[in-house]
């Protein structure tokens, strides 16, 4: 109860720390406090902004609350070009994450931006599909499932040869 009364009249302050704060640990504490704040709206602004931070904490928590805003939303709230950009960032932390944010992201739009997400990032998703931790792996495996409208497996080979098939295709 005393994070549901004080974070929101907390919040500038807790902006200021995620935005000015030189310590990493700082950053990444303001933005686990965020979500009290009742704007699912305000805290995709606030958050979208640390996806790019530099300690990989804080990119890690901002990814996961982008997902998190997501899921289970009727229409998309989380902008896809960030998420896009994720996926390729160098700790599987942040792919998958990003991955999630990405799953969370098709369930409420479908397919709509199939060509531009696998143009961006398909290969990325190739990459992460292949990976043998499930928690890289698998977020990977459902936008594939999402964006081909069926589930071709645990077989990387099979999902290569669909986006290449999807990919070459008319756009």
């Amino acid at each position: 109860q005393r994070f549901v009364d004080g974070v929101p009249r907390q919040a500038d302050a807790l902006v200021r720390v995620l935005r000015e704060d030189k310590d990493g640990s700082k950053r990444y504490t303001a933005l686990l406090l965020l979500p009290y704040v009742a704007s699912p709206q305000w805290l995709v602004l606030t958050a979208l902004p640390a996806v790019r931070d530099p300690e990989r904490g804080v990119r890690n928590e901002a990814l996961r609350l982008l997902g998190e805003v997501q899921r289970d939303q009727p229409r998309v709230v989380i902008p896809l070009e960030p998420v896009l950009e994720a996926l390729w960032f160098p700790t599987t932390s942040d792919r998958n994450k990003a991955g999630w944010a990405l799953v969370h992201l098709l369930q409420a739009e479908g397919a709509a931006r199939r060509a531009r997400i696998l143009e961006r990032s398909g290969e990325a998703l190739l990459q992460m599909l292949q990976m043998k931790n499930r928690l890289d792996h698998e977020p990977a495996h459902d936008v594939l499932a999402l964006l081909a409208g069926e589930d071709l497996g645990e077989d990387a080979g099979a999902w290569r040869a669909w986006v290449a098939r999807v990919s070459a295709g008319p756009r």
